[in-house]
């Protein structure tokens, strides 16, 4: 499933277009991966090629545990919040952003201030682009 997630993120992020990147709500460790592939491994990446690939693959497999490090101190709410957001990006493309950041605005603004704090204590960037008036204008729109 991981390693769907990563492809199919990586082909939302060179196509959406709005205020608001899908890359916005990603883990900086998964966004610094992403920008720091190698054109042949960019190209074996976008074509899931990159899991027969054990150098790749251990490059995406240590983001994966970073990212997990970091989710993991999170309480409950946060961290459910979280894998929910991460896993429902993987499956939609850009013209399906609008719909997610309805649905993530309602549940976030559902969540109590301590937990939208840990959050922002472990990924400040997620919790700036939800706590964002861009964010806001893409879900009322």
């Amino acid at each position: 499933m991981f390693w769907a997630y990563i492809v199919l993120l990586w082909a939302c992020l060179s196509t959406c277009q709005s205020d608001i990147d899908i890359k916005d709500l990603l883990p900086d460790e998964l966004n610094d991966l992403l920008e720091n592939l190698s054109s042949a491994e960019e190209e074996r990446f976008a074509t899931s090629d990159g899991v027969d690939d054990p150098e790749l693959s251990l490059k995406l497999l240590t983001s994966h545990q970073q990212i997990s490090e970091k989710t993991r101190k999170l309480n409950p709410p946060a961290r459910d919040f979280l894998n929910d957001m991460f896993g429902d990006l993987y499956e939609i493309d850009d013209s399906e952003l609008k719909t997610i950041s309805k649905r993530y605005l309602k549940r976030w603004n559902g969540l109590p201030e301590a937990e939208k704090n840990s959050l922002k204590s472990v990924f400040p960037k997620i919790y700036t682009v939800l706590n964002s008036p861009e964010f806001a204008k893409i879900a009322d729109s």
